[in-house]
């Protein structure tokens, strides 16, 4: 009888210990960055609105989120980043900001200039027919921000905008 019930609890306990590392791995993957991908209009111009939801750094830290944008025809398309806040948490004043398209630098500010100065991030660049042109969105707080950054966050909508040129 002792036998079963030490064989019950340690059975009790794997599972308890499977149970835990599946909810460590979900968290973990939880603030793992996004990938987007949008099918452009060829004829026309798309819009597409991403949703950022509690976006929190500690100093060194970055999150990064890449949108693969793909088309049918090949061509010169302009592009346009607006971003809109819907809840400030505080963190904004505490991140900079890099958007890259095809790994060339085509922005580099703070997270506040685009949420409360109105500044839209527009660039141009060629889409192949199918062939994905990745635009990556870096969020990334300095390490030289300090105590005042603790507990902060960010929640905002980045409207995208497409236009063939």
């Amino acid at each position: 009888m002792k036998n079963k019930n030490i064989n019950m609890l340690l059975v009790a306990l794997c599972l308890f210990a499977v149970i835990s590392i599946m909810l460590i791995v979900f968290l973990d993957k939880a603030h793992d960055d996004f990938k987007e991908d949008i099918r452009i209009n060829a004829d026309g111009v798309t819009e597409k609105t991403l949703t950022v939801k509690n976006l929190k750094l500690t100093p060194t830290q970055k999150a990064e989120y890449e949108i693969h944008l793909t088309c049918a025809a090949s061509g010169g398309y302009d592009f346009f980043l607006d971003y809109e806040e819907t809840q400030d948490g505080g963190m904004k004043n505490f991140v900079s900001v890099t958007v890259l398209c095809n790994d060339d630098n085509v922005y580099q500010g703070s997270l506040s200039e685009l949420l409360d100065k109105d500044a839209i991030v527009e660039f141009d660049g060629t889409l192949e027919a199918e062939e994905p042109l990745i635009v990556t969105i870096r969020y990334e707080m300095p390490e030289t921000v300090g105590n005042d950054a603790q507990g902060t966050s960010a929640d905002f909508k980045i409207h995208l905008k497409v236009k063939k040129n």
